[in-house]
């Protein structure tokens, strides 16, 4: 069994025909919150990573880390790891706050990486494919309260169920 996780668009373009081809079983773990986004804005690190990429600044300011100089050779990287390490140290709902902020001192440019849609995941679904619950958020579960993952898990699975059918 072979496993993906996030539901990019690369899956179903490069991984997903050969695994098909060579009857490999495969598992696609999608967060539900991310399919058909209206704003396209996907995951949190794509659209750092696209801000901080096409950023012309030479000087990024970010809330609660300083100054970056992004013309630095590594500039650019160490301000994502920065990023990375303290979003990842926030409750989610902070976290999510913290990277508007963010992104608030960056370009808007939508990231390149894209998610599948809920009809190509229902496609995949139709050609053999196993798609599978991922919480609804993506959010790191020890950054959410009970409450939160409850309902965070709760919201995939009905998703997946309404978009995909299934139990």
């Amino acid at each position: 069994l072979i496993t993906f996780d996030d539901g990019y668009l690369d899956f179903a373009l490069h991984a997903w025909p050969v695994l098909r081809d060579l009857d490999l079983p495969a598992v696609l773990f999608v967060p539900t919150a991310f399919p058909d986004q209206a704003n396209g804005s996907g995951f949190w690190w794509d659209r750092l990573h696209a801000g901080l990429r096409r950023a012309t600044d030479r000087i990024v300011k970010l809330p609660n880390l300083g100054e970056f100089d992004l013309a630095e050779t590594g500039g650019r990287r160490s301000a994502l790891k920065a990023c990375k390490r303290h979003v990842k140290s926030l409750p989610h709902g902070q976290a999510m706050d913290w990277v508007d902020a963010a992104l608030g001192q960056l370009p808007d440019i939508p990231s390149l990486a894209r998610v599948l849609s809920w009809d190509s995941l229902r496609e995949l679904s139709r050609q053999g494919l196993d798609v599978c619950a991922h919480g609804h958020l993506h959010a790191l579960c020890t950054r959410l309260t009970a409450d939160e993952l409850r309902d965070d898990l709760i919201t995939c699975l009905a998703r997946l169920r309404g978009e995909l059918g299934g139990d």
